[in-house]
């Protein structure tokens, strides 16, 4: 349990650090690469206008703070100085710095360029700019930022590292704070598990005990409305006792060792047959589409309290002259078993809420109807106990469905 608490903290923690590390790079580098976009395309420009600039002497692109080797120190870039005839024949080239590029390549992409129509962009680690002169000559300025781009590459070399170690150190943090925390977790669940089981047990004598007297009082003096909501209220404490011991049981997985294969479909069709006498008192239509030889391996008593939670939540919910269809098969490698019962009106909550302890969607008609709010939950414990999953779904003709998959063999 502790090493569960544990991994769940680290795993979160270091997550956590992951998405702000990554937003916050991504954010600079975005920032780095949108600047030296800017500075390089600014420095196209006034090459291309040399008359603008006349008696400033080029000194070349100025990169943003994070890549220049001292504090504003622009980087310099070789780039050629371009004229060409409007059919891409290159007339002058001037180089500024060391280039390698071939004479036929310089004309390849003057007349792919001109041809194409371009007024700049980018080609391979150049970036360029073309302009008309006033005699009918093009200008094209055609500048290496290979520099820059090795320095863009360089930061997130040094962003890769800074974050890997920093990833180490905040594990190496986060060990001892961990168990610590893991600790107190475990303390919190152990005691909230512990007064479930002793509440449970310590209302098992009253409960008992109230039975007992009635069955006396009623023998003595009969039968009345008194005596009939009494017992009412007793069975009905006596349910919520013995959901909160099985709840306990399942928190404490204490069936996890006792298990065995189990007829699924035979227990299914056992427990349907006992709700008859409701499903005729009510007037309900019932459907049911159980596959045979549905087995797997469990805890039997818990896959029974599974399947009556399930059907007893259906019968109890449905109204009057409702429908009930029950569908059990299998999907892929699991077990499913889906409820569908027709109800009044939807609860006012999210589905899965209906899930957690002690919720219920009407608080009135749930008492009215001996609700506890923990019986679905009782359902997703077990589920969860076979590594399986449970489902709620509000569908179109005031349907409610809560469907259970459970792995068809389970270890």
């Amino acid at each position: 349990m502790k090493k569960f608490y544990r991994r769940r903290l680290i795993t979160v923690s270091m997550l956590a650090f992951l998405i702000l590390f990554i937003l916050v790079f991504s954010g600079m580098f975005l920032f780095s690469f949108l600047q030296m976009e800017s500075e390089t395309n600014r420095t196209v420009q006034a090459l291309l206008n040399p008359q603008e600039n006349a008696g400033q002497k080029y000194e070349g692109v100025r990169m943003p703070g994070a890549f220049q080797s001292r504090r504003g120190q622009p980087m310099f870039s070789s780039y050629y100085d371009i004229t060409a005839s409007k059919d891409g024949t290159v007339t002058a080239c001037e180089t500024r710095g060391i280039l390698n590029e071939t004479e036929t390549d310089i004309q390849s992409f003057v007349r792919q360029t001109l041809a194409a129509g371009k007024t700049g962009g980018r080609w391979g680690t150049f970036k360029f700019g073309v302009q008309e002169t006033a005699d009918g000559q093009m200008h094209i300025i055609l500048m290496n930022i290979s520099i820059q781009l090795q320095m863009l590459l360089s930061m997130v070399r040094s962003a890769l590292i800074i974050g890997t170690a920093l990833m180490v150190l905040l594990f190496i943090i986060l060990l001892p704070v961990t168990a610590k925390a893991a600790s107190i977790l475990i303390q919190n669940t152990e005691k909230q598990k512990q007064f479930i089981t002793d509440a449970g047990h310590e209302l098992k004598t009253p409960v008992a005990v109230i039975r007992s007297n009635l069955d006396v009082m009623e023998l003595l003096q009969g039968k009345s409305n008194w005596s009939a909501n009494i017992r009412s209220q007793v069975e009905r404490l006596d349910g919520l006792v013995k959901q909160l011991l099985l709840l306990a049981r399942l928190d404490e997985k204490q069936w996890a060792g006792k298990t065995s294969d189990i007829d699924f479909s035979g227990e299914l069709k056992n427990e349907v047959s006992i709700y008859e006498e409701t499903v005729t008192q009510k007037e309900l239509t019932l459907k049911t589409d159980i596959s045979e030889g549905l087995h797997i391996h469990a805890e039997e008593e818990s896959v029974r309290q599974l399947i009556h939670v399930l059907l007893d939540n259906a019968m109890q919910y449905t109204p009057s002259g409702g429908s009930v269809q029950i569908r059990a098969g299998k999907e892929k490698r699991n077990l499913c078993l889906e409820v569908t019962n027709t109800v009044d009106a939807f609860p006012q909550i999210e589905p899965e809420r209906l899930l957690d302890r002690f919720v219920r969607g009407d608080t009135a008609r749930s008492r009215k109807n001996g609700g506890t709010g923990i019986g679905l939950s009782t359902a997703k414990s077990v589920a969860d106990l076979y590594h399986g999953d449970i489902t709620v779904a509000y569908l179109e003709g005031n349907q409610f469905q809560v469907t259970v998959r459970l792995p068809l063999t389970i270890m």
